[in-house]
């Protein structure tokens, strides 16, 4: 097995240092956002990749480019992740998700060995949300999530929306309901992922199999008051945009903090007119807030509204403008014990594990039979330029995937 494993992680380390050269921001990170040059240049060489390895290919009408390897069984396993990054990001995010699956096709192949079911192993478009707000493109595609007019509500910072941007791109925007996939012919998804936090890698853990994706809310606060002269006019008659964004910031970290797992974040921030002595206008701010309690999330979400609606009983115009909405997913359970067995067989250590971080696997896993496999991220860092995973851990995580592949049935029949 040593062999296999060394020849597959280095065959993952060379697919890794050609996608990272695929970027926006040579030397500042992976920058490869949906519908721009960078995508279209790693979707053709995702493409070539398969056709070389003899799978059949096809792109969607959502940007997912998809190889097969036909199995014993017409029914499909998807095995994949996204191609898309966050500004200024790392090599691993999504990427090492497809790439793990090219080489769990390529092991089938150069043994010369038929999988027990058909392989997709799929790369797709936009799960970070990054560029228009929104997110999980081809996997809501899949399930037929998509309508023209939620193409028309997600816009990036220069005002282009998600339609316009497929329209520049050379796609039909109209077509993408016809990326909707018959669950019949599915029977199941997976993916490889690496952590992006800090808790295998301190437990010494080379398997991740995740139980739960935590629930997400994201939205774009816009809180409006009156630009005023920064010395002339008194704090009493202020409606400074600033200080009411930071009541509704600081009573959302309150409440996070009380809520053991739960976090909140602004990430984003723009102030208008932007100048060191004008009391500030406008602020647009945006909210991500997560927890494997619904609950818990349901009631902080209610009550940033409210701060919203007191801010607007002193004058304050303000908008609190929906971007993403996603519940709690539970993978398959017959499925994490199939792959907690094949990564003891194999002899590596492993633990179930929650995700904090939102994946395709949490929009297809609604409806579709599915697993998820995690990988330990050195330092538990990600969305930056230095996110590393050892590529030998990566290569344990395809071994455990084909075994589990080829024990699939297995946990049904013995239950």
């Amino acid at each position: 097995m040593k062999n296999e494993l060394d020849y597959i992680a280095g065959r993952i380390e060379k697919y890794i240092s050609d996608t990272k050269k695929i970027t926006a921001t040579p030397g500042q990170g992976v920058t490869r956002l949906p519908f721009t040059l960078e995508s279209k240049r790693c979707v053709h060489y995702l493409e070539e990749k398969m056709k070389n390895m003899g799978l059949a290919v096809t792109e969607d009408a959502s940007g997912a480019i998809i190889g097969i390897l036909e199995g014993k069984s017409e029914q499909r396993i998807m095995i994949g992740s996204h191609y898309d990054s966050v500004e200024h990001g790392g090599a691993y995010d999504g990427m090492a998700g497809i790439l793990c699956g090219l080489e769990i096709a390529a092991y089938y192949i150069r043994n010369q060995m038929i999988p027990p079911y058909t392989l997709e192993i799929a790369g797709l478009n936009d799960e970070e949300g990054d560029r228009f707000g929104g997110g999980y493109l081809s996997s809501k595609a899949f399930l037929g999530k998509w309508t023209t007019n939620d193409l028309k509500y997600y816009i990036d910072k220069h005002g282009i929306s998600y339609y316009d941007a497929m329209i520049l791109y050379g796609y039909a925007p109209e077509h993408l309901m016809r990326a909707e996939r018959p669950r019949k012919g599915w029977k199941g998804y997976l993916e490889i992922h690496v952590e992006q936090g800090p808790i295998m890698e301190s437990q010494g853990i080379e398997i991740g199999i995740v139980e739960t994706i935590v629930a997400i809310q994201r939205y774009y606060i816009t809180i409006v008051g009156k630009a005023d002269h920064a010395g002339t006019q008194p704090m009493d008659t202020r409606s400074d945009a600033v200080m009411a964004a930071m009541d509704v910031i600081t009573n959302m970290r309150k409440y996070v903090l009380k809520h053991k797992g739960m976090v909140g974040t602004v990430g984003e921030i723009h102030v208008y007119p932007n100048e060191i002595n004008i009391v500030p206008e406008k602020i647009t701010f945006s909210i991500d807030v997560r927890s494997a309690d619904q609950e818990w999330l349901d009631e902080c979400v209610h009550q940033i509204s409210e701060d919203i609606k007191k801010k607007e009983m002193k004058g304050f115009t303000c908008e609190m403008k929906p971007t993403l909405t996603n519940t709690v997913t539970a993978m398959k359970e017959e499925w994490v014990k199939g792959l907690e067995k094949s990564a003891d067989r194999l002899g590596f250590s492993n633990m179930r594990i929650n995700s904090g971080a939102g994946h395709d696997a949490a929009i297809i896993g609604k409806e579709v039979d599915t697993a998820m496999l995690f990988v330990p991220s050195v330092g538990g860092r990600s969305h930056i330029p230095e996110e590393y995973s050892d590529e030998r851990d990566l290569a344990k995580a395809v071994l455990t995937a084909i075994d589990f592949i080829d024990h699939i049935d297995e946990e049904r029949k013995s239950e």
